[in-house]
């Protein structure tokens, strides 16, 4: 079975949980995952800086960062498939200069961020991978929209 955490760290923006948990089993059950947990986490921009730096040893922000344990998934060890952290704040700034709606840039951001979380990349690699995780992306966004439009 497929477990999803979530720890919110910021408060500017109310987390659907039960959405959240939705989606995330829903793209592990796309992709064959059936047991493993996922931690979600939402923060602001000062939180995804340090952990930037801290663990990527990188500088500055970010929208996504997902750290990817599936290659090694033992659950004896441990149960977590993988942890992904959500930058909020980039949500916010990210939908405004789109000029789309801040909860569909929110899914994206989650489902960008669940996919590097199952190994999926799109930087450092050949243009075929980046472009199978663009069309998965697309694939789950639209998957989501109608669960979401077909629920109300």
């Amino acid at each position: 079975m497929v477990k999803v955490e979530i720890v919110n760290l910021q408060k500017r923006l109310k987390i659907p949980r039960k959405q959240v948990a939705n989606l995330v089993k829903m793209i592990a059950k796309e992709e064959e995952v059936n047991e493993g947990s996922f931690v979600i986490t939402f923060a602001g921009t000062e939180e995804i800086i340090r952990i930037n730096k801290e663990y990527l040893e990188r500088e500055g922000s970010t929208n996504v960062i997902a750290f990817s344990y599936i290659k090694g998934f033992n659950r004896e060890i441990s149960p977590v498939i993988a942890e992904i952290f959500i930058n909020t704040d980039r949500a916010f700034e990210e939908a405004e200069e789109a000029k789309i709606d801040l909860m569909e840039r929110f899914w994206k951001l989650l489902i960008h961020g669940i996919l590097h979380g199952l190994d999926y990349e799109h930087e450092n690699v050949p243009d075929s991978e980046a472009k199978k995780m663009m069309r998965k992306e697309e694939l789950y966004f639209k998957k989501w929209k109608e669960w979401l439009d077909g629920r109300g």
